[in-house]
C-alpha cells in the first residue's frame, strides 16, 4: 500500500513537473519582446545559461545551457544540435568556424563530435579559447593558464617551446584520472603551464596577435607573454585599475585597447586601457540615462571595427572605444542580467543570454539623438556657434527630453529655439545652467499625432568665452510614444577642436582630449601640473582627477608630469616652470611620489621629468637682477635667484649712503624668485611709511655670505 501511495506521489510529481515545463516553454515563446530585440530562443526548463558565441560566418549561435552546449539556427531561430557532458565557462568557435571548443573537449561545429581531448587533471579548464591564428588553444582555471596545440596529438617538439630558458611545467601523459568523451578521441598534451598561481579566474582574452592574454582576476588584470611564457604586467589598483576583483576582459580587434569591468559593489567601473604601454586610459561614467548605472559587466565584446564595446550586466550597454562615451543601452528587463554578449560578423545582431532565455537584438534600425555639426573649429573669442539637436530613425514619437552638457568655462549659453518636426508639440521652457553647463529641453505633442523619420528638435546657441578642446554632450535622452511608452536612443555629441599653430607656423587641430590634459587646451604642460597641484586632497569628478579613481592626489600630478613627454626638455617647459612652479614645491612634490609604489612607466617617467624641472628650478650660483620696471614711480620689484637656502635681506640706499628701507624676506630656500609673486617688492616708501623723493637709489641683496648691489631710479 506504501509502496503504491508512493509511486502515485511520484506519477503525480512528474506529470506536474513535465506540464510546467511545457507551460514555461509556451509562456517563453509568447512573451513579448524587448525595444529593438528581433527574436527569443526558449529552452522549455529552468536551466542556467552561461555563456554564448557566433560562428565566424554568424549563421550559427553556440551557447551554454546547464551542462549542454546548444547550436542554434539564427535565420531559422530553430535549434540544430546539442551536445552533453561539458564542463566549461566558455563556448568558443575556432577561427575557421570548423570546431568549437569548451572545457577540455574541442567538439566538431557540424556533428558535435568531440574531436580532441585537452589533457588537464589541475584545473585549467574553466575558460579555455583558441588563439588568433587557431594553432593553440589557452585555458585558465583555479591555478593559472596553460596551453595546448590545437592540431596535433603527438608529443610536443623543442621548436614550440619557449625561449629564454624559462620553465616549462608538462604534465604526464597518463590520463587515467581524466574522463574521456570518447576512447578514441585524440589527445592533446600541454606544451606550457604558467608558474604562477592566480587567484579567482574569470576570464580570458587573447590579442589580436596572439602574442598575450589578459586574464581578469582577483588581483586585477593580468598580462601573460605567451610567447616567453612569463607574465608581462599586472594592471592593479596603483596602476589606475580596479581596487578589486576583475570580472570580465576583453582585446578591441585592432588591437590597441584593452576593456576590463570590476567585481565589487563599491568599484563596479568599467576602465579603458592602452594596449602598447598597458596605461590606465579612460574610467566609463554611468550610461546617460535616468537612474542609469554600469552594474557588474560579465561580458565585455567589440564590434570588427574595434569603434563600439558592449558590456552585460543587469542590462546591456553599448559605449565608444576611442572616448569611452556611452551611446544606447539594450533593456534585457525582467529576464535576469545580460550574463553574456556577443557580436554577429556582420555587426548586425547582437546576442544575449540571461538565467532562461536567448535574446537576439537587431543593430541596425534605432534612433538616433545627435548635435549638429559634429565638430567646429572655434577661431575668436566672443564668437557665435549654432548647433542642431537632430533625431534618425525616429518611429511614433510623440515627445522626448534631453539634458545638453557643455564646457561652462569655454561656452556660454544664449538661446534655443525649438523647430517644428516633433508634430503638434509644445515645447517646454529650456533651462539652462550655465554654471554646470547643462541646458534641458523637453517637448510633447498633446494632440496624440506622432512624428517618423529624420528632422530637427530644437536649435541652440553658445557664445565662445575661451578657445580650448571641449565637448558638448547629450544625456538623459528619453524618447516615447502616444502610449507613453519610453524608449532610449544612441546619442553623438559635438566637439569644439582648438587649432594651435606650431613653431615652424604649422596648423594644428586637436583631436582628441587625453586625461593628463587637465585644463584641455590640446597640450600637457606645466599649467596642468599647477591645476592638479591647486585641487589636491579634492574628490573625483573633475579633470585634476586624471586617473580617475575618486580622489586627487600626487599620483595625479606625477601622470601629469610624465605625460608632458619629449616636451620635458624643451625651453619653453623651462621658462613655464620658472615663472609657475618654486622649487620648493616640486621638491615636496617628489618626495611624496617617491613614497608611492606605483610601477606604471607614465608615473616613473613623471619622476624623472619632475627632477629635470627641479634641476631647471635651482640656478648654479646665487645672483642679484635688475629690478622692474626701471625707472619707476612708485613701486618696483627687485628679482634674485638662489643657488642654495639662505636668510634674504634686501637693503635700499639713497644716493649719499642712508639707508631708506630694511625688506626682511626670511628664510627662502634654493630657486628663482623673479616673477611678481615672488620677487622682493618695494613701494617707494622710506622705514617711516612715507613716499621717498625722485632720484638714484641703490638696492643691495644678502644671503647666507653672497652680498651684491644695483642701482634704480624713480622718476615722479
Amino acid at each position: 500500500m506504501k509502496k503504491l501511495y508512493f509511486s502515485i506521489l511520484l506519477t503525480l510529481f512528474f506529470g506536474l513537473h513535465l506540464s510546467s515545463l511545457d507551460i514555461f516553454g509556451q509562456i517563453c515563446t509568447q512573451l513579448s519582446l524587448p525595444e529593438n530585440a528581433i527574436a527569443r530562443l526558449c529552452i522549455p526548463n529552468s536551466r542556467y545559461y552561461r555563456d554564448l558565441d557566433f560562428s565566424p560566418d554568424g549563421k550559427t549561435l553556440a551557447s551554454i545551457i546547464g551542462g549542454e552546449i546548444v547550436l542554434w539556427d539564427v535565420e531559422n531561430r530553430t535549434e540544430k544540435l546539442t551536445i552533453n557532458g561539458v564542463n566549461g565557462q566558455y563556448v568558443r568557435y575556432s577561427p575557421n568556424g570548423k570546431t568549437l571548443v569548451c572545457g577540455d573537449v574541442v567538439y566538431d561545429a557540424t556533428t558535435g563530435d568531440p574531436t580532441l581531448l585537452l589533457l588537464d587533471g589541475e584545473g585549467y579548464r574553466d575558460y579555455v579559447l583558441f588563439s588568433p591564428d587557431g594553432k593553440t588553444l589557452a585555458g585558465a582555471g583555479a591555478k593559472g593558464v596553460r596551453f595546448w596545440n590545437a592540431n596535433t596529438i603527438e608529443e610536443p617538439t623543442t621548436d614550440s617551446l619557449p625561449v629564454d630558458d624559462m620553465t616549462i611545467d608538462f604534465l604526464p601523459t597518463d590520463t587515467s584520472a581524466v574522463d574521456k568523451p570518447k576512447e578514441t578521441s585524440p589527445t592533446s598534451i600541454p606544451v606550457a603551464t604558467s608558474s604562477t598561481t592566480v587567484p579567482d579566474i574569470r576570464g580570458l582574452s587573447y590579442s589580436p596577435d596572439g602574442k598575450e592574454i589578459a586574464i581578469a582576476c582577483r588581483l586585477g588584470v593580468w598580462i601573460y607573454d605567451t610567447e616567453s611564457n612569463t607574465e608581462k604586467a599586472l594592471l592593479t589598483q596603483d596602476a589606475g585599475g580596479h581596487s578589486g576583483k576583475v570580472l570580465a576582459v576583453a582585446y578591441s580587434p585592432n588591437g590597441k585597447t584593452l576593456v576590463s569591468s570590476g567585481g565589487r559593489a563599491y568599484d563596479e567601473s568599467v576602465r579603458l586601457w592602452d594596449v602598447r604601454s598597458k596605461k590606465h586610459k579612460l574610467t566609463l561614467s554611468n550610461p546617460k540615462i535616468p537612474n542609469g548605472n554600469l552594474g557588474g559587466i560579465t561580458s565585455i565584446v567589440f564590434s570588427s571595427e574595434s569603434d563600439i564595446f558592449i558590456g552585460g550586466s543587469n542590462n546591456i550597454h553599448l559605449y565608444d572605444t576611442i572616448t569611452g562615451e556611452y551611446k544606447y543601452t539594450l533593456y534585457v528587463y525582467s529576464w535576469g542580467g545580460g550574463h553574456s554578449v556577443t557580436y554577429s560578423p556582420d555587426g548586425k545582431t547582437i546576442a544575449s543570454i540571461s538565467n532562461e532565455t536567448i535574446l537576439l537584438w537587431d543593430f541596425t534600425s534605432y534612433p538616433i539623438v545627435s548635435i549638429s555639426p559634429d565638430s567646429v573649429t572655434s577661431l575668436t573669442i566672443g564668437e557665435e556657434l549654432a548647433f542642431d539637436v537632430k533625431i534618425t530613425n525616429a518611429k511614433n514619437l510623440s515627445g522626448y527630453q534631453t539634458t545638453i552638457e557643455f564646457d561652462s568655462e569655454s561656452l556660454e549659453y544664449i538661446e534655443t529655439k525649438y523647430s517644428d518636426y516633433l508634430s503638434g508639440g509644445v515645447p517646454v521652457q529650456p533651462i539652462a545652467n550655465q554654471r554646470s553647463g547643462t541646458v534641458k529641453l523637453a517637448s510633447l505633442s498633446l494632440s496624440g499625432d506622432v512624428s517618423n523619420g529624420d528632422g530637427t528638435l530644437a536649435t541652440i546657441k553658445f557664445k565662445v568665452k575661451a578657445i580650448r578642446t571641449s565637448k558638448i554632450g547629450l544625456r538623459d535622452v528619453i524618447l516615447s510614444d502616444p502610449e507613453g511608452k519610453k524608449s532610449d536612443a544612441w546619442i553623438e555629441g559635438a566637439e569644439i577642436l582648438k587649432t594651435i599653430i606650431t613653431e615652424d607656423g604649422e596648423s594644428i587641430t586637436c583631436l582628441t582630449v587625453i586625461s593628463e590634459d587637465v585644463n584641455k587646451d590640446c597640450v600637457v604642460n606645466i599649467q596642468d601640473l599647477v591645476l592638479v597641484a591647486t585641487n589636491f586632497g579634492r574628490g573625483g569628478g573633475i579633470a585634476s582627477d586624471v586617473n580617475s579613481d575618486g580622489r586627487i592626489d600626487i599620483v595625479d600630478l606625477v601622470l601629469v608630469a610624465g605625460a608632458i613627454g619629449g616636451t620635458a626638455g624643451a625651453p619653453t617647459v623651462y621658462v613655464d616652470a620658472q615663472n609657475m612652479l618654486s622649487a620648493n614645491n616640486v621638491q615636496q612634490w617628489l618626495s611624496e611620489a617617491r613614497k608611492v609604489k606605483v610601477s606604471d612607466p607614465t608615473y616613473q617617467r613623471g619622476i624623472v621629468n619632475l627632477q629635470h624641472i627641479l634641476a631647471s628650478l635651482i640656478p648654479e650660483k646665487t645672483v642679484l637682477l635688475a629690478n622692474y620696471p626701471n625707472p619707476f614711480n612708485p613701486e618696483t620689484w627687485i628679482p634674485y635667484q638662489l643657488a642654495g637656502p639662505a636668510s634674504v635681506t634686501v637693503s635700499i640706499y639713497s644716493v649719499d649712503g642712508q639707508l631708506t628701507r630694511t625688506l626682511e624676506l626670511g628664510h627662502q630656500t634654493a630657486g628663482l624668485y623673479q616673477d611678481r609673486n615672488r620677487a622682493a617688492y618695494w613701494d617707494g616708501k622710506n622705514e617711516s611709511g612715507e613716499a621717498v623723493a625722485s632720484g638714484i637709489y641703490f638696492y643691495m641683496l644678502k644671503a647666507g655670505e653672497f652680498s651684491a648691489t644695483r642701482k634704480m631710479l624713480i622718476l615722479k
